[in-house]
């Protein structure tokens, strides 16, 4: 059905305006084993329902979704009359959206009372479940973590925990805090930012603030799965601790460590349980010392810091497509991602899988080719997206090269190739310098799963010398599937001075001529006799095969 409603982003919590929705589902997700709700004779699922055409529990009244509803039509908890689009509202509501979404959103916060010591409360509501355990934790500028209130056992969707008697520079030092929620004892299930209701006044204007105490701090970071190598390279002043924090892409902190060790390069390996491992976008590194004075916040990102569990792309073992201008249920048993979180859900009961395209006001919903594709530049059948080469896929492959930083001569090369749907049979990454002489190919021959990391210590020079390069994803032993340019993560900074000379044999003109697998090339040279010649193939988006050398 066409809608044209606002909506939220369930990634990112994010309120969109108002757009067409081209469909809209609830989709229950069960565990392995579990069945499915039934409704019962008037047509209500879940308990405690009263009435008829209830989704929840304990409605009294029709058509409702949600709990302990009272009236018609209502969405969301505690509401009474009829059209309530929110939690704890009275009345009866002509326009049925006239809540607004912020009310939806999963929220917590933090109160500070002065009386002697500080006395805090955390509130946090999460919305269908009972958490197994929540921890609020404060933070100050510097990373480190300041205080903390933690529940156990709520035995609500309202978690309030009364921190009391805590020292009193929580409130002089609170800048930012992060809710961490558990839906058992070890899985994280969401992560949401501290809102203070009661922030202290800013200081009086004033000059700006003095450098960091020792001068600026550089550094890298590389992932392996659940660990992230962090490289941090000091100052002159010699430290007392490192504060490494762990950050979602909305900037909010997910778990922090300080260290003592304090070598110049200094060399850090943290493991993140696998649940935190989803909600981490990036990260950032603090030096300090306890007597006072900081270096800056240095902020890391890592080529597959996005962070999405192998498990996630060991694809879907019992997964099958349909595409019909009207929906019907399909029955599938597969393992299930739960978008909210990235947490990988077992095989269970999925009543209906769907993809749902959503669209700018005034733009028109794509249509499928004869071929059942719908997109640009794919080739086979069933694909969604563009230049899709095969049957059945959702997205093309992407690459992505990243250097670590250079020791004794070498530098660790990273390689991470994501393919979608499949498991390659082979994967290699070449790279080539920008007169197309290639510098070398790193290779993995067998991958474990859709989401390839190749990593190899290369000389040095490998960083200065790189120009362009390209993954080769090949589904059998012979066959070529696709080729997707690298995208690097940490490009070298231009070269200062003035720009490069004119080519020293002046410029070539030629032309290429196809038949088959035959090219054909002619070229008209200066008046230099070249000792040879570089010929590579290119995709429209940058990809290359291999470079082509002919010598005489």
């Amino acid at each position: 059905m066409g809608l044209s409603m606002a909506a939220i982003r369930v990634s990112t919590l994010e309120i969109l305006e108002s757009r067409s929705t081209k469909i809209l589902l609830a989709v229950e997700c069960l565990k392995m084993g579990q069945k499915a709700c039934t409704a019962d004779s008037n047509e209500n699922i879940g308990s405690g329902n009263k009435g008829k055409n209830n989704f929840g529990t304990s409605n009294v009244g029709n058509e409702n979704i949600g709990n302990s509803n009272v009236g018609t039509g209502n969405w969301g908890n505690n509401n009474n009359g009829t059209g309530n689009r929110c939690f704890n509202k009275h009345g009866k509501r002509k326009v049925q959206n006239d809540c607004s979404l912020l009310e939806f959103r999963k929220h917590a916060w933090f109160s500070a009372l002065t009386d002697g010591k500080v006395n805090a409360t955390c509130v946090v509501t999460t919305v269908g479940y009972i958490p197994y355990m929540v921890a609020c934790n404060l933070y100050s500028s510097l990373l480190g973590r300041i205080g903390f209130l933690e529940e156990y056992s709520p035995t609500s969707t309202v978690t309030t925990i009364v921190g009391e008697s805590l020292p009193r520079t929580v409130m002089r030092n609170f800048v930012t805090g992060s809710a961490l929620v558990y839906k058992d004892s070890l899985a994280l299930s969401e992560v949401m930012a501290l809102t203070l209701l009661n922030p202290s006044p800013p200081p009086p204007p004033g000059p700006s603030p003095p450098p960091p105490a020792f001068g600026f701090i550089s550094g890298s970071v590389t992932r392996a799965d659940q660990t992230f190598t962090f490289s941090v390279t000091l100052g002159s002043v010699v430290p007392d601790a490192l504060f490494y924090a762990f950050f979602t892409t909305d900037g909010i902190v997910v778990q922090n460590i300080m260290s003592q060790d304090t070598g110049n390069p200094s060399t850090m390996v943290l493991n993140l349980d696998a649940s935190v491992v989803p909600f981490v976008s990036y990260a950032q590194v603090v030096a300090l010392k306890f007597s006072g004075g900081s270096s800056n916040v240095l902020t890391l990102k890592c080529s597959t810091f996005v962070a999405l569990p192998s498990a996630m792309h060991k694809g879907f073992s019992k997964a099958g497509s349909v595409r019909t201008s009207t929906l019907s249920a399909v029955g599938l048993s597969m393992p299930a991602i739960r978008v909210r979180n990235l947490e990988i859900l077992k095989s269970g009961a999925t009543l209906v899988l769907t993809a749902v395209e959503c669209l700018k006001p005034g733009k028109k919903a794509c249509t499928a080719d004869s071929n059942g594709n719908i997109g640009s530049g794919n080739k086979g059948k069933n694909n969604f997206g563009t230049k899709n080469v095969g049957d059945d896929n959702i997205g093309p492959a992407t690459a992505t090269l990243q250097f670590g930083a250079p020791a004794d001569g070498k530098v660790s090369t990273t390689c991470v190739v994501t393919t979608w749907g499949y498991k390659p049979y082979s994967v290699k990454c070449r790279l080539f310098m920008s007169m197309f002489q290639r510098l070398t190919t790193m290779e993995e021959g067998s991958p474990k799963s859709s989401v390839t990391y190749i990593m190899v210590a290369l000389d040095a020079t490998y960083m200065t010398d790189y120009s362009l390069g390209s993954a080769f994803v090949n589904t059998d032993k012979t066959t070529l599937r696709e080729v997707v340019p690298l995208k690097l993560l940490n490009p070298s900074p231009p070269p200062p001075g003035a720009a490069p000379p004119p080519p020293k044999f002046g410029s070539i003109s030629g032309t290429a001529t196809r038949s088959d697998n035959t090219f054909t090339f002619s070229l008209t040279l200066g008046s230099l006799v070249p000792d040879g010649f570089y010929y590579a193939f290119f995709k429209e988006d940058g990809g290359s095969t291999n470079v082509l050398t002919l010598n005489w």
